[in-house]
């Protein structure tokens, strides 16, 4: 089983890049667990007028990782999402970071361009997701995080992986925030368009 690992190179990216934010800079009591949230925003978001199926996956699937929760609009989660599409960007955010927050308008105009791609959210503070939805009119599907996400995670926010339809995750995590542009070059690459 793959697991999201990282080279030197990452790690000292990871300390010089000085665009992301730190996860550390969440004020103690603002960070909940799985089990102290239904994995909601505080506020309600309303649900876009598609929704994908649950997609049938063969009894051999084998991710890298397998994970549990719901999306904001209250429908489950879990790995075999990945089936459905071509490529998962899975995007580690959190509604106090300014760099985060600032590409999300950009993922959503992508995840509206590419239906190939499905992009993630994964955030652990709870408070202010809700208004952060609304005021970027992020539709794709957002849930909290998850502990199967640890061995994605690279302490630093916003941080994205790819994943494949097969469940494995492709290349390197992408540290920091990218505009339209960036992401789309990416996308393209990854999606062989």
């Amino acid at each position: 089983m793959k697991h999201c690992g990282y080279g030197l190179a990452a790690m000292l990216l990871a300390l010089i890049l000085l665009a992301a934010c730190s996860s550390g800079g969440s004020s103690a009591g603002t960070t909940a667990g799985p089990a102290e949230t239904t994995g909601k925003p505080a506020e309600t978001t309303a649900r876009p007028a598609e929704t994908t199926a649950a997609p049938a996956v063969p009894a051999d699937y084998a991710p890298d990782f397998r994970f549990s929760g719901v999306d904001q609009y209250g429908d489950p989660l879990d790995e075999r999402i990945f089936a459905s599409y071509k490529l998962t960007m899975i995007n580690f955010w959190e509604p106090w970071c300014g760099p985060c927050v600032g590409e999300m308008p950009d993922l959503e105009r992508l995840h509206q361009a590419y239906p190939e791609l499905l992009i993630l959210g994964v955030y652990q503070t709870v408070d202010g997701v809700g208004n952060v939805l609304r005021e970027t009119g992020v539709t794709y599907p957002v849930m909290l995080y998850d502990e199967t996400f640890k061995a994605c995670q690279t302490g630093y926010v916003p941080t994205t992986i790819f994943v494949d339809a097969a469940g494995h995750v492709i290349g390197e995590a992408q540290i920091g925030a990218r505009n339209y542009s960036k992401w789309e070059a990416a996308v393209k690459e990854l999606v062989g368009r």
